[in-house]
C-alpha cells in the first residue's frame, strides 16, 4: 500500500505537475464528502488474515457463502427484472446482512480534508492557426 501521504502536498504536487506555481493557485478545503474514508483498511473484522508462501502477501478468509446462493442470486434477478423495489431492497439487506457501509464504521472516526483545486487559467492552450489554413 504504501506510506501515507499528506493531502496538501498531494495537491501541491499535482498542481506543480500541471505547470502551475503552488503557491499562487487557491486549494479550498471542502470537507469529507459522503463514502470517503480516511484511510483504507485491508481486511474487515470480521475476516480470519492467513500468511501465504510470499511474506508480503496475506489471504483473507471471510465466511462462506450461503449453501443456496444460487436460489437468492435467482430471486435478486427476479426482483430487480421487474418493478419489485421494495422487494428487491429487503431481499438485498437479507442476504448481505443488512446495507450500512463497512461493519466496523463508527461516525466519529470521520474526520477528512478533501481538496478542490480549481484552475485559474486554462491548462491547456487553445491550437492556433495560421491564416489561410
Amino acid at each position: 500500500m504504501g506510506e501515507p501521504i499528506r493531502i496538501m502536498d498531494l495537491a501541491r504536487d499535482v498542481t506543480r505537475l500541471a505547470g502551475r506555481d503552488p503557491d499562487s493557485q487557491p486549494i479550498e478545503i471542502t470537507g469529507l464528502r459522503p463514502g470517503e474514508k480516511l484511510h483504507e483498511e485491508l481486511f474487515y473484522a470480521q475476516e480470519r488474515v492467513v500468511p501465504t508462501s510470499s511474506p508480503k502477501v496475506m489471504r483473507a478468509l471471510g465466511e462462506e457463502p450461503p449453501t443456496d446462493i444460487r436460489a437468492c442470486v435467482g430471486r435478486l434477478l427476479e426482483f430487480a427484472t421487474g418493478t419489485h423495489d421494495d422487494e428487491l431492497r429487503a431481499e438485498l439487506a437479507r442476504v448481505v446482512g443488512g446495507i450500512q457501509g463497512s461493519p466496523h464504521a463508527e461516525a466519529d472516526d470521520v474526520v477528512a480534508v478533501p481538496v478542490v483545486v480549481e484552475p485559474t487559467r486554462p491548462m491547456v492552450s487553445e491550437p492556433v492557426l495560421a491564416e489561410g489554413a
